[in-house]
């Protein structure tokens, strides 16, 4: 079987927040048949099975993540074309992949321009920008799920796709490959938008700092970031954990930030946009080694 079982490996280094424990047991996977021959060795010792990606929009426990944790990034990133889709293994990279279809024109990815995360977790969370998201391009999901090893293949229309989301917050099934309508065109075009965009990000998200980018989803209507910002909580700080002053959703790493830390936080702006215009923010980033009653404590609606 491909890939090499680490023990104990820190995951700080894997995740842009850069917080978070070690994982008992570490996997690196090249493809969806080594994740599932991974799954199936596991499924018999009830060892519970984690994945990320590219380390975005996760924080990441202290104590670590207890079982096995599969990472989807460096090896599991192939492309290709096999018309009428471009295809992408669940591991590469948004910022390769919107730079592939643009040299080849291929595909008008631009509103995924500048998220650093990897095309399985944008598929996960919908990513995209603008009012526009990568949902609107996507032929079909391959899918494994963990509970029998097995494949499978499901449309767009079922996967459950709205503002950051998708049904795979819900349904722990993983994102193995996805099938992208091709859509051949202006390229040059396409980088240009592409690159208008991200010039907007850099002049509105903080640069230079650790972050998991935008830690809360945005209510109906509203952008969490100014809701943040309108209670008075840019700036606002736990430990190295801070509400960066330059865009209010994205909380930053101001050098040894805990996980503590970052939980503290998030109760504080929580409460704080709460006490200040009667709504609960909900978190749009995956915790991870957290257990069950704190993941309910970020997200009730009564703390």
């Amino acid at each position: 079987m491909d890939g090499r079982l680490r023990n104990d490996v820190p995951l700080s280094q894997y995740t842009t927040l850069g917080v978070g424990g070690a994982a008992t047991r570490y996997w690196e996977v090249a493809d969806g048949h080594c994740l599932a021959e991974i799954v199936r060795r596991t499924r018999g010792d009830g060892s519970p099975v984690k994945c990320i990606g590219r380390g975005s929009n996760v924080l990441v426990h202290d104590r670590g993540v207890r079982g096995l944790l599969v990472r989807m990034a460096d090896r599991f990133e192939a492309i290709s074309v096999v018309p009428p889709y471009l295809i992408a293994q669940a591991g590469a990279a948004l910022p390769s992949l919107l730079r592939y279809c643009c040299e080849h024109g291929l595909l008008d990815l631009s509103c995924c321009a500048g998220i650093p995360g990897s095309c399985g977790g944008a598929v996960c969370g919908n990513a995209g920008q603008g009012g526009r998201s990568i949902a609107d391009k996507i032929a079909w999901v391959e899918l494994l799920a963990p509970e029998t090893g097995a494949f499978h293949r499901r449309p767009a229309g079922e996967m459950g796709f709205q503002h950051r989301r998708s049904i795979l917050q819900q349904d722990g099934l993983l994102v193995t490959r996805v099938a992208f309508h091709l859509e051949r065109g202006d390229g040059k075009l396409w980088a240009k938008k592409a690159a208008q965009s991200l010039a907007r990000r850099e002049g509105t998200q903080p640069r230079g700092a650790r972050s998991a980018g935008s830690f809360f989803r945005n209510p109906p209507g509203e952008a969490a970031g100014a809701l943040i910002d309108r209670a008075g909580l840019k700036g606002a700080r736990v430990g190295d954990a801070m509400v960066s002053p330059v865009h209010a959703n994205f909380l930053v790493n101001r050098g040894r930030g805990r996980s503590d830390d970052f939980f503290e936080l998030i109760r504080l702006v929580r409460r704080g946009v709460f006490e200040n215009v009667g709504i609960w923010l909900e978190l749009e980033v995956q915790l991870l080694g957290f257990t069950e009653d704190e993941v309910a404590e970020l997200s009730s609606e009564t703390r």
